[in-house]
This record gives C-alpha cells, sequence and structure tokens, in this order.
C-alpha cells in the first residue's frame, strides 16, 4: 500500500485557495504521495465529500526512460474509473 490522503472540499473560503485540502495520513513514497494528493483533492471536489486515496506506483520506465508521463497517464485513467464507481455509490 501505499501513502494514504484524504482530500476534503472546501465549504468555507472557496474563492481564496484553488485546490481542496488535503493531508497525508501515513506513507513515505514521495512520487505515490504526489499522485496520491492530486487524485484526492480532484475526487473530493467532483464528488462534494471527503475522499481518501492510495496507490503505490512501481519503478517503472518508458522506452525514453521518462515516467512522468506516463504515471501521470495511468493515474488519469484510475481517477475517471474510480469517480465513475464513486458517482454510482453516492
Amino acid at each position: 500500500m501505499g501513502p494514504l490522503l484524504v482530500g476534503m472540499p472546501r465549504k468555507s473560503y472557496q474563492g481564496g485557495f484553488s485546490s481542496p485540502a488535503s493531508s497525508k495520513l501515513v506513507g513515505l513514497n514521495e512520487i505515490s504521495e504526489s499522485i496520491s494528493r492530486e487524485m484526492a483533492s480532484r475526487l473530493s471536489l467532483k464528488v462534494a465529500f471527503p475522499v481518501l486515496a492510495s496507490c503505490c506506483v512501481p519503478e517503472a520506465t518508458s522506452a525514453s526512460g521518462d515516467t512522468s508521463g506516463l504515471l501521470q497517464e495511468a493515474a488519469l485513467v484510475v481517477e475517471e474509473h474510480t469517480l465513475g464507481i464513486l458517482q454510482d455509490v453516492a
């Protein structure tokens, strides 16, 4: 399991901040934390309730050696699928 973060939609001060509040609960992996934080923040903004997110990013490289674009693309696919599930449940 990767770092666990919680994203909270802002009820007050909505105009003063660019993204929802998020906080790391546990975990150490810096890359996985960044992806989990973005995912939790965006999902909580879209569904308007707190969202817990955790992802564990393996040490993968593309043919060019650049992993950032590959990881972001994979995270967006997971986020879209997760959003569909959350909207079905809510």
